[in-house]
């Protein structure tokens, strides 16, 4: 995904304002055909544009224009050489200018609501260490699922947690017995079935609190998880997924504390 770093934005329209600013921008200035170091009277002019040209370059690389970045590169090369005229800098910066218009203006920007910006701030372990080392299989449906809540784009997001619930409950109904099948309906049922008879005397007692808070979790995901495999068609709004999003984490991180998916298994 293409990233635009506001900031970097004002730092190279700011620079080549500047540069428009500073009264050298005129054909007939009397220093037009003097060169950088010749142009002021301390002689440095040459330096202080090399610094600012060198300082900008980071914030035109980081924007995504690649063209504007290699004629940048031009002008430090011209003004390293020591034969840059002021004529020839005017010359650079406005062709700078245009060509950092040009390339701004085949790129479409697209606001992100400040709320959820964190969702794209986090490259990987959006749901806890535990759940990327517990359940790696899921994590690129967990970053996917965030991104596409930061752009709103809920139904999507709901589809790719469904994919990482699917992941959460296989190691739950494999830690229970249930039998594995293409079918996740009757897969849920027998979870839902088997949940409510754990008891301390199957489990040991420090395991009873564990699945009764396994069963809480469960129930506030089933009927959702039920209604994406039998409603195809079903859509979700920027609530209900954030709703559900906040859900699948919370139920992950427990199913974390104590169970894993069949992959994390074979490695360990």
């Amino acid at each position: 995904m293409l990233e635009l770093n506001a900031a970097s934005f004002y730092r190279v329209v700011n620079w080549l304002t500047s540069i428009e600013r500073n009264g050298l921008t005129s054909e007939g200035s009397p220093d037009w055909e003097l060169l950088l170091s010749e142009a002021e009277s301390d002689g440095k002019m040459h330096v202080r544009m090399l610094d600012s040209a060198r300082n900008i370059s980071m914030a035109i690389l980081a924007l995504p224009t690649p063209v504007t970045a290699i004629a940048l590169a031009e002008m430090i090369t011209s003004i390293e050489g020591g034969e840059c005229k002021v004529k020839d800098l005017v010359a650079y910066a406005q062709e700078i200018g245009r060509t950092f218009r040009r390339e701004l203006s085949t790129i479409n920007c697209y606001f992100i609501n400040p709320d959820r910006v964190k969702y794209l701030g986090e490259k990987e372990g959006l749901f806890g260490a535990r759940v990327s080392e517990k359940y790696p299989t899921a994590e690129y449906d967990i970053q996917e699922a965030a991104k596409c809540l930061a752009l709103q784009r809920p139904t999507a997001c709901v589809m790719h947690l469904m994919r990482v619930l699917e992941t959460g409950l296989q190691s739950l109904a494999d830690e229970l017995g249930v039998p594995a099948q293409d079918n996740w309906n009757t897969v849920l049922n027998h979870v839902d079935r088997l949940l409510p008879e754990i008891s301390a005397k199957r489990f040991g007692p420090g395991d009873e609190q564990w699945f009764s808070e396994a069963g809480a979790h469960f129930r506030l995901l089933k009927n959702g998880f039920r209604n994406h495999v039998m409603h195809i068609h079903e859509k979700y709004n920027d609530e209900q997924a954030e709703n559900i999003f906040n859900h699948t984490k919370a139920y992950m991180q427990h199913l974390a504390t104590r169970l894993q998916d069949t992959f994390a298994r074979m490695m360990s």
